[in-house]
């Protein structure tokens, strides 16, 4: 039983992984056989030699409709091509040899004495047909795929060996009225196993079961006919299996003596690279106060707005909802305060619209205020103890600015200059056909006597940070990895590779930050269209795109290092998605899961808008050096 458990667990987690498909070309060639069980719909109509009627039987055959009249089993074999794209879509093609041949008995339609004449046709149905197909995978890059498309025959025999009841001999002669061109509808499911890897190339075998309804094979002869279903069709169940090439990336290629686990390794730039960025986040309308102290704190300081990163620019939430107040004169605002253990909602509602009249030259009645116990979307404390609990109750305790036009609320921009941190880190990746566990990376240099160990990573990519990597006089280190997988077999391969020496890069990037609300079921997709919109501008040929995904400090650094990766993936595929219909080339895209770890994050999360902040993904499109 607890066998039976893994391999279902297995089956499941393979049909949801890449099996390093990212590293082979989007087209692959090759040959598919199989067998067909053929049956068939003949429909009444004249089956005589000359077209016309066997004089017994009067009105033609098939009369009756009985659905199935006939079945065979025949063979079908042709060549194959695909194209795999990055994202959930592919195309699937084949050109094959595809016998429809079957035998089919009218027993329905003569009825002689006590019994029904039984009339055997044994049609000879055989075509070359071309079947294009749009090729759709449940989960991006997975090995299973649905196949569903349109397709076209060309008539290489049709006939049919007639076999009249009482007679001894059948006669052989052209199927009547038969078309030239017959079209068909297709569809399957195919699963592909790869088979072996080399330097250049990767072999997949791929089984397959698909449906093929066949139309208008014959066409009417009888005034209430329909061409399409009831002269002549089939409907073919097919099992086989295809054999494919496929052509290997050169930059993920595995090393000649590697056919099953290798992993590449791409090392980290010169340390002191700057990057300037231009930083696209919103302004969260949110002043949020200490526990048990009416007193706004002192960071939301009033000053003029001007240029600041994006960290501190937050704080200037009640400046820019004067300005916005005194550049738009219709727009009203509404202050709700929440205080969910104190109850002075209001008061803090009250300071906060008295320091916007500081600043706003209007009427005071463009303001209103109100107080609450808990915001609608309050941050869960359900399970949390101490100060995590402490933590999430001080997110609460807040006062929201509503504007009554939410499209004048303004974000953030800033362009600001960085240490190009995530930009210059050491990027590993893992290819291998087996389903792996959590997997780490040990690095260790020539001339330094100690091993630094990184991970565990989840996925089939690590990122380390260029400052982690060890450092030796001579710049060349160590990459190995070890991993297991689900079955407990061990792989583990290593690289030695040299880092980067030049001087600091100057880059340019755009920032943005895609902001998640804790406890929300799919953060991500409230965000598509701002990305289809706003950051597909930003994309160009040859850019580098990174994609990290960071959580608060609340609860289990590893379920947030799990859930940071995870809503980074989501937002990599819509990418992914844009970069495929674009048509961009060489557009490397990069998925980084820090969880708690706010480095590379916005703010800094010891305060409830840091970790507000700090539940976000981040993209940062990086340009080519200039």
């Amino acid at each position: 039983m607890l066998l039976r458990f893994r391999l279902i667990a297995l089956l499941m987690a393979v049909a949801a992984s890449p099996l390093g498909a990212q590293s082979v070309a989007p087209w692959r060639f090759g040959l598919a056989g199989g067998v067909s069980l053929n049956t068939s719909g003949v429909g009444y109509a004249l089956w005589g030699p000359d077209g016309s009627t066997n004089p017994d039987r009067a009105n033609g055959q098939f009369i009756a409709d009985v659905g199935i009249d006939g079945s065979g089993i025949a063979p079908y074999a042709g060549l194959l091509a695909e194209y795999i794209s990055p994202s959930w879509w592919g195309l699937h093609a084949r050109l094959a040899f595809d016998d429809r041949s079957l035998t089919a008995i009218d027993d329905r339609s003569y009825q002689v004495g006590d019994r029904y004449l039984a009339d055997e046709f044994a049609f000879t149905a055989r075509y070359i047909t071309i079947d294009p197909r749009l090729r759709i995978a449940p989960v991006p890059q997975s090995p299973l795929a649905f196949t569903l498309g349109l397709g076209a025959s060309m008539a290489l025999q049709s006939s049919v060996a007639y076999l009249a009841d009482g007679t001894a001999a059948p006669v052989t002669y052209d199927i009547p009225s038969a078309n030239r061109v017959a079209l068909s509808v297709n569809g399957g499911l195919t699963y592909d196993v790869p088979i072996s890897v080399t330097s250049a190339t990767r072999f997949t075998l791929t089984p397959f079961v698909d449906v093929s309804w066949m139309m208008a094979m014959r066409g009417v002869d009888q005034r209430a006919q329909n061409a399409t279903t009831n002269a002549l069709q089939s409907i073919s169940a097919r099992i086989g299996i295809a054999i494919t090439r496929g052509a290997v990336n050169e930059a993920l290629a595995p090393d000649p003596d590697e056919d099953e686990f290798y992993i590449k390794v791409r090392p980290s730039a010169s340390a002191g690279s700057q990057v300037q960025s231009v930083e696209h986040m919103p302004m969260l309308p949110s002043v949020f106060f200490a526990t048990s102290d009416k007193r706004l704190p002192p960071r939301y300081r009033l000053r003029k707005l001007r240029a600041y990163d994006s960290a501190s620019s937050y704080y200037d939430v009640i400046s820019v909802a004067a300005g916005l107040l005194n550049a738009v004169p219709n727009v009203t605002l509404t202050l709700v305060g929440y205080d969910p253990e104190g109850g002075n909602g209001l008061a803090m509602a009250q300071i906060v619209k008295t320091r916007i009249l500081d600043l706003a030259f209007v009427d005071s009645a463009r303001i209103v205020i109100r107080g609450e116990r808990m915001p609608p979307a309050a941050t869960p404390t359900t399970g949390l103890m101490g100060s995590e609990q402490a933590a999430a109750m001080e997110e609460n305790r807040r006062v929201d600015i509503l504007c009554s036009d939410p499209q004048k609320w303004p974000s953030i921009i800033n362009v600001t200059q960085r240490a190009a941190t995530i930009e210059s880190n050491m990027v590993v990746d893992v290819v291998s056909s087996d389903v792996l566990q959590p997997w780490s990376v040990n690095i260790s240099a020539d001339d330094l006597p100690n091993t630094r160990t990184f991970g565990p990573f989840d996925g089939r990519r690590a990122v380390i940070a260029e400052a982690e990597v060890p450092r030796g006089s001579s710049n060349r280190i160590k990459v190995a990895v070890k991993a297991q997988t689900v079955e407990g077999k061990q792989l583990s391969d290593s690289k030695t590779v040299s880092l980067g020496t030049d001087p600091a890069a100057n880059l340019a990037s755009e920032r943005h930050v895609l902001t998640m609300t804790m406890g929300e079921a799919d953060p991500t997709t409230r965000w598509k269209s701002y990305v289809e919109a706003n950051l597909s501008k930003h994309l160009r040929n040859g850019c580098r795109v990174i994609v990290h995904g960071h959580t608060d400090d609340i609860g289990l650094a590893d379920v947030n290092r799990k859930l940071s990766y995870q809503q980074a993936e989501r937002v990599a595929m819509m990418i992914q998605r844009i970069i495929d219909s674009r048509g961009l080339q060489n557009v490397e895209l990069l998925t980084v899961g820090h969880g708690e770890d706010a480095a590379d994050g916005v703010m800094r999360p010891e305060t409830p808008e840091g970790r507000m902040y700090n539940r976000a993904v981040i993209i940062d499109v990086v340009y080519p050096e200039q």
